[in-house]
Parts: structure tokens; sequence; C-alpha cells
């Protein structure tokens, strides 16, 4: 009895919560009586709940489970990197292999000690980053970031610029279609890279050089894949001037990953075709909220030169501090 009482508590919770965010993210007006336009935009492997609820969602991870929903590169786009800096060559660097990992779970860190293990075994220098435990000695390159946390200075990596090869392991949830700035992070520091994560088409899409600048990808935590990630990189090893060519090579297949480059097309396309949004765009006068962030991921949308190509407008924009007189709003949370 005690467990039907509190399983249709939980249901009934449930049903509360689904309305709350329902109700929330779709009042038909502002205070001005003019259509309200919700983005919700989220940087997470899953999305929030309320993404399934909003106009249109802007993800890192799951677009591919909702028609509304689209990727872009949002962490990359925030850091406004230029994948142009002067580099360190290939001999000039003197780490083999970085690693880094804030996620502690125990496939990542059996691959993460495995690859160093063998790597070691045959003279590559191997240095882990990160807060997990990892086992394997390395050179005094691991404490690559501030105690501050990944959030704050995610995209700084000395380790990087000194390596000749970075790993890219990605959070990715079973499912959810996920792409991070990991892989972005050797394109910017000049290295090689090795991607484990579910979003290799999701690069490609970017304009990825995903052939030459990425040795090994996988897509999952697999151990038996550390000896083909360490006989890949030896290889280059023996091979440097194989090596210097590839890291020659252009990151990305045309254009560089920018806000003003970004492709936007389907997005584009959602934005021409969605009936709400083309009464807003009719009345001439787009007022936007940008909410809270819980991380920075949302700064591309205070570019007016990319909302501007997004939704495909030449009227005035105005982004206003109160929601309540916005028609376009904009929240991760």
């Amino acid at each position: 009895m005690k467990f039907a009482i509190l399983a249709i508590v939980l249901i009934l919770i449930g049903l509360l919560v689904v309305i709350t965010v329902s109700c929330r993210l779709q009042p038909s007006l502002n205070l001005s009586g003019n259509l309200q336009f919700f983005i919700h935009v989220d940087g997470e492997p899953v999305p929030h709940a309320r993404a399934e609820f909003s106009d249109l969602a802007i993800l890192s991870g799951g677009a591919n489970l909702y028609d509304h929903a689209f990727y872009l590169p949002l962490l990359a786009l925030e850091k406004k990197w230029t994948f142009l800096r002067k580099h360190l060559s290939w001999d000039d660097r003197p780490i083999d292999i970085f690693m880094r990992t804030s996620n502690c779970t125990r496939p990542r860190i059996e691959l993460m000690s495995e690859i160093c293990r063998i790597a070691q075994d045959q003279g590559i220098v191997v240095a882990i980053g990160g807060k997990c435990g990892v086992k394997c000695k390395t050179p005094p390159y691991q404490h690559d970031y501030k105690p501050g946390g990944a959030s704050q200075d995610w995209g700084e990596c000395e380790a990087c610029e000194k390596s000749k090869v970075v790993v890219a392991f990605e959070n990715f949830s079973e499912g959810y279609e996920y792409l991070s700035e990991k892989p972005f992070l050797p394109l910017e520091m000049g290295s090689l890279g090795i991607y484990i994560g579910n979003g290799i088409e999701l690069l490609k899409e970017c304009g990825v050089n995903v052939a030459d600048k990425f040795i090994f990808t996988g897509s999952s935590y697999d151990i038996s894949q550390a000896s083909s990630i360490v006989k890949t990189v030896k290889d280059l090893i023996m091979n440097p001037g194989k090596a210097a060519g590839i890291m020659k090579t252009n990151p990305f297949e045309h254009e560089i990953l920018t806000i003003e480059s970004v492709n936007l097309r389907k997005l584009q396309e959602f934005c021409q075709s969605h009936p709400k949004l083309q009464r807003i765009k009719d009345v001439g006068d787009i007022k936007i909220y940008i909410g809270p962030a819980y991380e920075t991921f949302i700064h591309p949308f205070k570019d007016s030169v990319f909302i501007r190509r997004m939704l495909q407008v030449n009227c005035d924009i105005h982004y206003v501090e109160d929601r309540s007189y916005a028609n376009i709003i904009v929240e991760n949370m």
C-alpha cells in the first residue's frame, strides 16, 4: 500500500513539473502584447527537460532527438579561438601523448591508465592533466589548469601546446549525439588529436579536417583500443617528417570556425519557416532577453551579428533586461 501511494505521489510530482515548465516556457504574449519565442541553449551532454518545450533548442548534446533542435559548437564559439596561432614544431614538443579529464568514470580511467602503461613501456612520454587519479608516472605538466575549475579555464592548456598528440575524451551518453569543445582544443593548440566520443559526424559538419588532424577516433571507452592508439602515435614518432607534414595541414576543410562563418543553414531554414518567429519579425522591432547562464556558452547569442545571421533579419535588434518585454527569450536554465 505504501509503495502504491509513493508511486502516485511521484507521478503527480512529475506531472506538476511538466506543467510548470510548459507554462513558463510557452506564454503566448509579453507585456507589450506581442508573441514570445523561446530559445533553449544547453551545452551539456544530456539537455535539460526544457529543451523539449522550447520553440527552438540550440544544443551540444541530444539535438538528434528533436525536430526543433540543432547542434552548434557553443563552447568553441564562446572561446573565440582563431586556430591561427603560431605553434611549436613537432620535434620541439616534449610530450608525446597528453590526456586530461575531470570526469572520473571507471572506463575512462582504465583506458587512460592502459594507454599510459603501454606507451611508457615503449619509451613514449605521457602527461596527465585533470582531477582523476590515473595510474601513470608523468612529467610535471599534469597540473595544467587552475583549481578554479574547468568551467573557468577549460580553454587554457599549457601542456597541450607542448604535446604532439592530445586525447579528447567526450562525456557522451548513449543515444545523445554530443560534441563539446574538447576536440577543438588540439586544433587551437597545433597538436594532432585522438577523439573518443560519438560526435565525429558533428565535428565533420563543423568543417574540421578530421581525416588529417585526428589520427584515431573511437566511440567507446573500450580498453582494448589502448594498443592501437599507442601504435598510431609511435608510428608518427618514428616518422617525424610525416608527422610534421600533417601538423601543417589546415585544421578546417574550408573556412575557419568563427561566429561569422559557423554553418547555420539548417537553423536558418527552420527560423525562416517558423510561423511564430515570422510574426515577430514582421513587427520589425526584435527585443531579446538573455537569461542568466549556468555556463558561458550562451555568449554567442549576445552577438548581434550572430543573431542576425541565425534569424535572417535586417530590422532593429535590442537587448532588454526584463524578459516580460522581450519577444525572443534565450535561456539555458
